[in-house]
């Protein structure tokens, strides 16, 4: 898991490793400011956890975890972009970015089968195309999951975005069967040459299958993405951290036009009640003008 945060909290911790946050939060600087976790969202619960305890072993500290659905480069990648924003950006305002950024990227891998892929879901026609040695697949998590059968050389039905946006590519080595499709998604996406990184380890388990080429593409200008989504941030009336969401993910107080948005909802509430009171009053006026009873149709 990545740790955002102080400069004495930057780093890599194995998920578990309650000892050694611990160990990291034990400086008064380090509990000074919140800190940021970013770990896959299969290792969300484990490093909820470990932060949890943390927290218990330096009191004070405050932290919250990033469940990320990114595979495993993309999120090594963006991991490394958001690395070397902390010198510019709190924590609190990494947390609303990182989202940003994970909205902004085009991520996915060529396979040689799809057969134990669990996410995007295969259809049956897929499963058993993934028998044929030759078979080739595209498969895309974000910003759109599919997965497009190569036919031809050709990702039939392959949606890829316009961001309008030049992007930077990076692409894993090592398995020369998936390589040409994945090049030709990364000519699809612009004209920038890839970066080749060695495959994380967490790529065969994520994809199902070591015979992948992954892929992913991030705009070379993030300053337009970080000041979007901070602009569209709301500052919390509670700990004054930047918030994206309904409530703050730091201290859970509620969002300020949320809150707006309830009472406006509640009022709205009770002006309809007191309408329909007056309906009701004007309905039995009316029945007893006519010389009927008060309850009748």
């Amino acid at each position: 898991m990545r740790v955002l945060g102080a400069p004495d909290l930057r780093t890599t911790l194995d998920v578990g490793d309650v000892d050694a946050l611990v160990e990291r939060l034990r400086p008064p600087a380090a509990r000074a400011d919140p800190f940021v976790v970013v770990v896959p969202a299969a290792a969300a619960a484990t490093a909820a956890r470990t932060v949890s305890l943390g927290r218990a072993g330096a009191p004070g500290a405050v932290g919250v975890v990033h469940a990320s659905t990114l595979p495993p480069l993309a999120l090594d990648v963006v991991g490394d972009l958001l690395a070397g924003m902390q010198d510019e950006l709190s924590a609190p305002e990494l947390l609303v970015v990182t989202e940003a950024v994970e909205r902004s990227v085009v991520a996915g891998a060529a396979l040689s089968t799809v057969t134990r892929l669990a996410e995007p879901t295969p259809s049956m026609a897929q499963h058993l195309r993934s028998w044929w040695p030759t078979s080739r697949f595209v498969v895309t998590t974000h910003p759109t999951p599919q997965i497009a059968v190569v036919v031809q050389g050709e990702p039939r039905g392959l949606r890829l975005p316009d961001t309008g946006a030049d992007l930077d590519v990076w692409c894993t080595a090592g398995d020369e069967p998936t390589r040409a499709v994945a090049a030709d998604v990364v000519a699809r996406l612009g004209e920038r040459e890839p970066v080749e990184v060695e495959r994380p380890d967490a790529s065969r388990v994520r994809w199902a299958t070591s015979r992948c080429t992954e892929l992913v593409a991030v705009p070379h200008d993030l300053s337009l993405v970080v000041r979007t989504a901070l602009d569209a941030a709301v500052e919390c009336r509670s700990c004054g951290a930047p918030v994206a969401w309904d409530a703050c993910r730091f201290c859970h107080a509620r969002r300020p036009d949320a809150i707006d948005r309830i009472d406006a909802l509640t009022a709205g509430d009770r002006l309809d009640a007191i309408d329909l009171t007056d309906q009701t009053l004007d309905s039995t006026d009316d029945r007893a003008a006519a010389g009927l009873p008060a309850g009748a149709a």
